[in-house]
């Protein structure tokens, strides 16, 4: 096993991410850890050792994508948004208009942002849990990493050194993730080194991206549900509120699967004879303005919710249904342009211009205690008289959903989520899987962390038993 500990000595991260100039990077890509390296073996003054150097970087190249160790969600602090006017270092003066002045003076201001994150834990940790370099090879990636002063900007001071063994990983590479890291392939050294001599002619050439790939939480760190990964669409037009919940989610699924055609059960929810199917499958739950002082409920868009076991063909069969379904219609009450948002990225970047309402990762991220912002439909009638409870109803709903057993659960028909309807006001409407069945806001208390999404009961593939983690008071 191969691990690289980064320690951020001032306890921030100050990188720019490369999407949006006005968002931190966080955590690091390893595409970036990789550069600094190659920016350390310039100073590596004997060929015999550079040439050692060189070779354990083209062996690093050629790994699989590690696994990261950070601090995700809420440990981590987004800041930025503070704009900087700077002097610009390689312009001429015009010695003619201000002879006299100082120089620093003499120079216009160009308009700078610092994007800074500050992580609960200042460590971050790149493991390679399959690749066992050789000592040599090992040797010579220490030797560089000595050598790395920042990682990002300049003011992120870090402490590089690698490692056999490392802290349990937060996120791995994994087919449906919903982030995008760069990271190094075979031939990255070699193209970094071609764009270090074009610099030299054009100091405006940068080098490529790289390719990127798609990572996730890392799997049975924490105990979760079935369903993952989200698409996000937003909605422009005819306003509904969560109580037209069945309506709304109803009408797109119907759109969806005219464009899906003959496809598997993971996206349809039913089995080749047309039955229901007995495995987790695509969701669609409603993104509304909700736990905010004035939330008043809207549906402000859509999550198209993907079992975290999907499959590479069936994500691409659904991507490409997702952009072809651009419009719902609602007779009278209008329609509902649809627009796919990208990727939000991290939580914690606030300053990314999502607005809060289509932030799917607020569903997302790990609490002890969950709050349903549609009411759950209760997967079997509760009959008291007969030692059936409706909170042994909804323990064995959570339990269907491989959840640990909760530690405390309340029932009711008011939502404790600023914004959500009563549980009665909601409409079932023609959906067959809320037939007969009780609604109920609930509030789940499980002993440990448990991560999102969470989508309970009876009418959760279709937006009912939507739950968002509480935020600690």
């Amino acid at each position: 096993m191969l691990a690289i500990e980064v320690e951020y000595l001032l306890g921030r991260a100050v990188a720019t991410d490369v999407t949006r100039r006005d968002r931190a990077e966080w955590p690091p890509h390893p595409s970036r850890l990789f550069s600094a390296f190659v920016d350390a073996l310039s100073d590596v003054q004997l060929d015999s050792e550079r040439a050692s150097c060189e070779i354990a970087l083209r062996w690093l190249e050629a790994q699989p994508p590690p696994e990261i160790g950070a601090s995700m969600g809420p440990d981590v602090s987004a800041r930025g948004g503070v704009k900087h006017f700077v002097a610009v270092n390689d312009e001429v003066a015009d010695w003619k208009k201000a002879r006299s002045s100082p120089l620093v003076e003499r120079r216009s201001r160009q308009e700078r942002s610092f994007p800074t994150v500050v992580p609960a834990d200042p460590r971050v940790y790149f493991a390679w849990p399959t690749s066992e370099p050789t000592n040599a090879q090992r040797a010579s990636l220490n030797a560089l990493a000595r050598r790395v002063p920042y990682l990002g900007h300049s003011s992120s001071v870090v402490r590089v050194t690698c490692r056999d063994d490392a802290p349990p990983r937060t996120l791995e590479p994994t087919l449906a993730g919903e982030r995008l890291l760069r990271v190094p392939g075979p031939g990255r050294l070699d193209r970094l080194d071609a764009v270090h001599v074009l610099r030299k002619r054009d100091s405006l050439a940068q080098p490529p991206k790289g390719r990127e790939v798609p990572y996730g939480p890392v799997s049975g760190a924490l105990r979760q549900g079935p369903h993952g990964a989200a698409r996000v669409l937003s909605f422009e037009g005819a306003r509904f509120g969560l109580e037209e919940t069945a309506w709304v989610t109803q009408r797109y699924r119907a759109a969806l699967l005219a464009h899906l055609g003959d496809a598997p059960a993971i996206l349809t929810g039913h089995d080749p004879a047309g039955g229901p199917a007995r495995r987790a499958h695509v969701a669609f739950a409603p993104l509304a303005y909700v736990d905010r002082e004035h939330a008043d409920g809207t549906i402000k868009g859509m999550a198209v919710v993907i079992p975290r076991d999907a499959d590479e063909e069936a994500l691409t069969r659904l991507d490409d249904a997702i952009q072809r379904v651009t419009r719902l219609v609602f007779g009278g009450r209008g329609e509902i342009n649809l627009r796919l948002v990208p990727s939000e990225g991290d939580d914690a970047m606030t300053d990314s211009g999502l607005p809060e309402s289509l932030r799917f990762s607020r569903y997302s991220g790990s609490r002890t205690t969950w709050a349903s912002v549609t009411p759950v439909a209760l997967g079997r009638h509760p009959k008291p008289r007969k030692g059936l409870s409706e909170e042994q109803v909804l323990a064995a709903d959570l339990a269907d959903l491989g959840l640990p057993v909760p530690a405390g659960l309340r029932l009711h028909d008011v939502a404790t989520v600023r914004g959500a309807p009563p549980a009665r006001a909601c409409r079932p409407g023609d959906l067959s899987a809320l037939r007969n069945r009780l609604l109920r806001h609930v509030r789940v208390t499980f002993s440990e962390p448990v991560r999102g999404p969470l989508l309970v009961g009876a009418g959760r593939y279709m937006g009912f038993g939507l739950l968002l983690p509480v935020r600690a008071q």
